[in-house]
């Protein structure tokens, strides 16, 4: 992992002498072309006409490379985030409206969470709360659900409770 951030942070402090190596590089490989299409009885100049043909474009070759290297996300992040806040400098009034929404976004977000946290995924204040019942009584022959205990019903199941 250190190797990696390493190597981008070596990446994204070398970029002139990267792309400078890069353009050597290319024009290298287009000039042993060249040569290797003299060597087969071309002329000079379409030699090097068929070598840029063979090899392709120099700037979209530069581009492919340049889209291989590991540094790249992380330079294309910091292009972006540079661009963002030129944009948000360039109209104020448009960065003040995306801040304030942003904001109350996450202002609202989290008062949501912590109602939702609070009510139902943090446990019971209570020692075992997860073993917790809730009693009901019914009157079968009444028809009746639901019915309240009184007091006296109450101290009943506390003096025999043995759980």
């Amino acid at each position: 992992m250190w190797r990696n951030l390493k190597s981008i942070a070596r990446f994204l402090r070398n970029k002139r002498h990267r792309e400078t190596e890069l353009d050597v590089e290319i024009r290298f490989h287009m000039e042993r072309q060249t040569e290797e299409n003299v060597r087969r009885g071309m002329k000079s100049q379409e030699a090097r006409r068929a070598a840029a043909l063979s090899v392709g474009g120099i700037e979209q070759i530069k581009e492919e490379c340049r889209d291989a290297r590991v540094g790249r996300i992380v330079e294309a992040t910091l292009q972006d985030i540079r661009y963002g806040l030129r944009t948000l400098v360039k109209h104020p009034g448009f960065s003040l409206t995306a801040i304030v929404t942003l904001a109350l976004g996450i202002g609202v977000n989290t008062a949501v969470f912590s109602v939702v946290y609070g009510i139902l995924l943090r446990s019971l204040p209570y020692r075992d709360g997860a073993q917790l019942v809730v009693l009901h009584q019914e009157a079968t022959r009444a028809h009746a659900t639901d019915i309240p205990f009184s007091p006296k019903e109450i101290l009943d199941y506390r003096e025999h409770n043995h759980t």
